[in-house]
């Protein structure tokens, strides 16, 4: 018992930590000194906030631009004209820098899962091999030693369970909640491809943001992301109230 507290208080200063350089809400966090950057200035990052951006990068690139972390809070006019400015990310003093002043930068749809990814260390710190940790159950990280298997339920509805061992899992979307999502370069109304998306990989942080991404792709673009990842992933769609799987197709698949 004085353990499992010694952990939690653990893993609760990481969280906050992580909460007060990655939140846009916050001040004084990283984010928020990005965002409030003018051409030509520079700002010095928190390593935790160097790796988050990367990872955004990545899989702004693995998208092929439909995942941004500058989509998720736009004025319309600036969004028609693509205003996402020039920023240069500079690893070799964990800077960044405004060449050209564009959209705010929101980690809301990749925070959460790096935070769990951020909180391995803890654990393998205090030798716990065994846990299931999850960000308001939109994402979750499974660690898998002597417990064979965390079995998850992604759809209430089609009563479809999933067996996740030493992955992530992550949702995104439904009628009530899927407004936000924003398409990168389009103003106004847009239909959203699929109701919900689910997103198993290795990193919390990817499946994250990914979930988000492909409740924007149609059924070709999800399987060409799925192909070109470097790393096992797997994406379920809810589309016309049927769950379509889509996972990476090998040679020896053929």
């Amino acid at each position: 018992e004085d353990l499992a507290q010694t952990i939690y208080v653990d893993v609760l200063a990481r969280v906050q930590y992580l909460e007060e350089k990655l939140s846009r809400f916050i001040s004084a966090s990283d984010i928020a000194n990005i965002n409030d950057l003018n051409d030509g200035e520079e700002f010095i990052i928190d390593r935790y906030t160097l790796a988050c951006l990367k990872k955004a990068i990545e899989v702004q690139q693995l998208t092929n631009g439909i995942f941004s972390i500058q989509a998720g809070r736009f004025k319309e006019d600036d969004l028609k004209i693509n205003n996402a400015g020039n920023y240069e990310l500079q690893e070799q003093n964990s800077s960044i820098l405004c060449v050209k002043k564009g959209l705010q930068f929101d980690l809301g749809a990749i925070g959460k899962g790096y935070a769990l990814d951020c909180l391995e260390d803890v654990f393998e710190y205090w030798n716990l091999k065994d846990y299931f940790i999850n960000a308001g159950n939109s994402s979750i990280l499974a660690s898998n030693h002597d417990y064979p298997s965390w079995n998850v339920i992604i759809s209430q509805k089609h009563n479809y369970q999933f067996k996740l061992i030493n992955q992530s899992i992550s949702s995104s979307g439904d009628k009530q909640k899927s407004n936000h999502i924003k398409y990168p370069s389009f103003a106004g109304d847009y239909t959203y491809k699929n109701v919900n998306t689910w997103v198993i990989c290795e990193s919390a942080a990817y499946s994250d943001a990914i979930a988000t991404a492909c409740m924007l792709m149609d059924g070709k673009e999800i399987q060409d992301l799925v192909n070109t990842a470097t790393y096992d992933l797997q994406v379920i769609t809810n589309k016309n109230n049927q769950l379509n799987f889509y996972k990476q197709i090998k040679n020896e698949d053929y």
